[in-house]
């Protein structure tokens, strides 16, 4: 799959994040009660790179047609 340098950008940005968050909260338990947050926080960074990939290929597939179709599909 190709991916555009901005959307890399995002997911390294989306990653970036997500870790920091978990290793404070990793600093702030100091123990394996962080483990519900390590498991939210994986999910969600799954979600949010799911959701770039999504985006870009509706922006994609939404440059390629007229504009009263596009603005339907894109909404």
């Amino acid at each position: 799959m190709k991916v555009s340098p901005l959307a890399k950008r995002m997911i390294i940005t989306i990653v970036g994040i997500s870790a920091l968050f978990v290793v404070a909260s990793f600093i702030y338990y100091r123990s394996l009660a962080f483990l519900p947050f390590l498991l939210g926080a994986l999910l969600g960074t799954g979600v949010s790179i799911w959701k770039v990939f999504v985006l870009e290929r509706a922006v994609d597939r939404a440059l390629g047609m007229d504009k009263k179709k596009a603005g339907n599909y894109v909404s």
